[in-house]
């Protein structure tokens, strides 16, 4: 893979703040693609509901890569650990 130049860091968010963010390991059973989107998928938890593209988004994937315009590939736990298992 060719390397490249780190993003810059995002700026500092104080303890309180990064305490909002909840990020849980979970087993994806069926995915749905969503017509005509290339990076859409259908998947539900618990983000304050939006609708996108005529459906509606309650979750987001915690992908590597993306921003950074390379396949992304899914974040994933060293070793299993319990479906709702809480990062940080």
């Amino acid at each position: 893979m060719k390397q490249t130049k780190p993003a810059p860091i995002k700026s500092e968010i104080d303890f309180k703040t990064l305490e909002k963010v909840d990020i849980r390991v979970g087993t994806i059973e069926k995915v749905i693609d969503i017509e005509k989107s290339d990076r859409l998928v259908k998947l539900v938890v618990n983000l304050k509901p939006r609708k996108i593209m005529g459906e509606l988004s309650e979750a987001m994937i915690f992908d590597i890569g993306y921003a950074d315009k390379i396949t992304p590939v899914l974040a994933v736990p060293e070793k299993p650990v319990f479906d709702g298992a809480r990062a940080g």
